[in-house]
């Protein structure tokens, strides 16, 4: 094989190794944030108040080593419950996350 073909190949090679490592990345990253607390409704993090919520905001992490920053917010009700849910996205690693809130008994 001629020198061009041999660096086409390596070069193909190694896009192939680094696309399949950052899919793998990736996947572990969202396997991760599903299992952080309050990634469910399942899983919500029950506050007293809605200072509560803006602190575990500000406190959590993603899994790549980022900060996550709110980007919108909003309201469920699912059997009964009531819950905020805070949609936050990694700068660094663009992945979105959802955080739920039980905050039915705020309104009791």
């Amino acid at each position: 094989m001629s020198p061009l073909g041999l660096a086409l190949v390596a070069a193909l090679v190694a896009a192939l190794v680094a696309t399949g490592l950052r899919r793998s990345r990736k996947s572990r990253i969202r396997r991760e944030i599903g299992a952080l607390p309050g990634s469910t409704p399942e899983t919500a993090l029950s506050v007293g108040d809605f200072g509560e919520m803006d602190a575990a905001i500000a406190l959590r992490a993603c899994p790549c080593g980022g900060r996550p920053a709110l980007s919108g917010e909003g309201s469920r009700e699912v059997d009964g419950r009531r819950f905020r849910v805070a949609r936050l996205v990694c700068p660094a690693c663009e992945e979105e996350q959802f955080v739920f809130f039980e905050t039915t008994r705020l309104f009791h």
